[in-house]
């Protein structure tokens, strides 16, 4: 949903943005990752008009395009799964605790390997339900 582009009489290029009726389409879309991106996309719209009045500078648009784009990751579950990666991967306690559990396991006469057990533990604490609970509470706030 970029603006269209059109000239004026004077040749002068004119941008459409959305309008009422785009912006109640896009709010009712079921779809929440194609609803955001079509947020985002009006934001810059909106951001790129303001410009052309207040000059090259950020403005109210501009950080709403910013914050839109973050709620997409948030609602497609990207940004939670790599901080999680990022603890997991980096955090001495839980590194730890998460070698701990994989020599008790081959203690126990496990047949699953180091990567396999690991692989279990990530599912048993299930990151992707709490990361689908906050996907869909940012997708229910961007639709507002």
């Amino acid at each position: 949903m970029l603006p269209d582009r059109k000239h004026d009489n004077a040749g002068q290029m004119m941008k459409h943005y959305p309008s009422v009726a785009n912006i109640d389409r896009i709010a009712v879309l079921s779809d929440s990752v194609i609803r955001n991106l079509q947020i985002t996309q009006s934001y810059w719209a909106l951001s790129a008009a303001m410009s052309e009045r207040t000059g090259p500078v950020a403005n109210w648009c501009t950080f709403a395009t910013w914050a839109s784009k973050q709620a997409g990751q948030t609602i497609r579950g990207e940004d939670l799964i790599r901080e999680l990666e990022h603890i997991l991967a980096n955090e001495p306690a839980i590194s730890d605790e998460l070698a701990g559990l994989v020599e008790l396991a081959l203690a126990s006469g496990t047949r699953h390997g180091n990567s396999d057990i690991r692989q279990l533990v990530w599912e048993a604490l299930d990151p992707r339900a709490a990361m689908q609970r906050a996907g869909e509470a940012v997708a229910r706030g961007n639709q507002k």
